[in-house]
């Protein structure tokens, strides 16, 4: 990729691991607002090129940057909370995936963290 390039971004599904692909892939996503269609709210990401790799937190990968600042993004981030805790349920129901249950319980209290304060 050449350097300086912008991406515009929008993606239907599999958000969180987009996200993770371009940090550690050296992308930097400068800026992202969740919009609404057709009753649906999505995540738009303005994301440039710059070889620095990057590692996201839990709420990093579920979020990206966006802030409760609009209803949109507000809805993204409850979406978002939603999916995390009912991930928590399933999870501890079974032995399996330790990592990816302790993964979402830290995005769950980071999540929080920030619509609270």
């Amino acid at each position: 990729y050449k350097e300086k390039s912008d991406f515009i971004l929008q993606p239907m599904t599999g958000a969180a691991t987009l996200r993770g692909y371009l940090a550690e892939n050296g992308f930097e996503v400068q800026r992202e607002t969740a919009t609404t269609e057709n009753d649906k709210v999505y995540s738009v990401m303005l994301c440039r090129f710059d070889g620095i790799k990057r590692k996201l937190s839990p709420a990093g990968k579920r979020i990206g940057i966006l802030r409760p600042t609009t209803d949109d993004n507000k809805e993204y981030i409850f979406k978002q909370l939603k999916i995390v805790e009912k991930c928590i349920k399933d999870l501890q129901t079974t032995d399996k995936n330790a990592d990816f249950l302790k993964e979402n319980i830290i995005a769950q209290e980071e999540i929080l963290k920030l619509t609270e304060g």
